[in-house]
């Protein structure tokens, strides 16, 4: 691998200096929202990504002020801003399914 390379083959994280921890729980509290869990409080965000509550709630409150979620003081919920998330891929995903139709 050269210098500038990126490693995205999966380590230990805990042995892994550049994994960002905060990082990994912002996504797991993005990614425990679905069908099943449109609206969720602080305790059942927690459960739902085995953290604790004031872990669950300051990534809430961060995604909450990014723009990511909303929230009426007691239930968060999705906001459209999440799908920014997945345009890059699904619009990268569409070019490649058009060169290889062509």
């Amino acid at each position: 691998m050269r210098k500038n390379d990126i490693d995205v083959t999966p380590t230990s994280e805990a042995a892994d200096k550049n994994f960002v921890a905060s990082l990994q729980k912002g996504m797991d509290v993005l990614t425990c929202f679905g069908r099943q869990h449109s609206r969720l409080t602080v305790s059942e965000v927690a459960r739902l990504t085995g953290g604790s509550p004031a872990s669950a709630r300051r990534s809430l409150l961060t995604l909450h002020a990014l723009g990511y979620l909303d929230s009426d003081g007691k239930r968060f919920w999705l906001l459209p801003k999440v799908l920014l998330v997945a345009h890059a891929y699904l619009a990268r995903s569409e070019e490649h399914t058009s060169e290889l139709q062509s």
